[in-house]
């Protein structure tokens, strides 16, 4: 725990990049949806907290794995959302879109366009297949690539600028809403 907020800490290990951690102590965080670059290890002591996921069964089997095999009678398994394929594949081009560039505020109108669908329709699409409107998945996309930039030692200030944020606090609050912290803390 750090010596400034004794209730939250994350542990990387620069070993183990594909690993992170967060302690949160009495923590009232909502969180927006949103995924991981990495396994993301958690426990909730206290109250309770949902997980949804596209790739459920893969996510189930790498915690299983990673915890070793327990007693399957106290253990419930993930539900698969069925996802049919021509959405995946029809979307691509939007996602690929999105992907490549992060920090470029996309409107819906193009998105549709790269998707050949309705504006309606691409936003029911991304939620379908990856369990986020297309904003709050470029969203997504820009605080694990601010997550990057933070360990790496990147400016907080410049990371926000790069990464098409309209200013510092505007990034401030939507990288607390993700991740459970403040970029300072996060870096801390």
């Amino acid at each position: 725990m750090s010596r400034s907020n004794p209730t939250q800490a994350f542990w990387r290990d620069p070993a183990l990049p594909f690993v992170e951690s967060r302690r949160a102590c009495r923590s009232r965080a909502c969180y927006k949806p949103h995924s991981h670059p990495t396994y993301s290890i958690g426990a909730v002591d206290d109250g309770t907290s949902a997980f949804t996921g596209v790739a459920a069964q893969e996510k189930e089997a790498a915690l299983i794995e990673f915890i070793g095999d327990c007693d399957s009678g106290q253990v419930s398994c993930i539900e698969t959302p069925s996802i049919p394929s021509q959405l995946s594949e029809q979307i691509r081009p939007a996602l690929d879109f999105l992907h490549a560039t992060p920090a470029v505020n996309v409107t819906l109108d193009r998105l549709a366009r790269l998707a050949g669908m309705s504006r309606y329709r691409v936003i029911r699409a991304f939620r379908a297949v990856t369990g986020m409107t297309p904003h709050a998945w470029q969203l997504n996309r820009r605080i694990n690539l601010a997550r990057e930039r933070i360990r790496e030692g990147d400016d907080i200030s410049d990371v926000a600028h790069h990464l098409g944020f309209a200013d510092q606090a505007h990034f401030q609050r939507v990288f607390k809403a993700h991740v459970g912290t403040t970029p300072g803390r996060f870096r801390a």
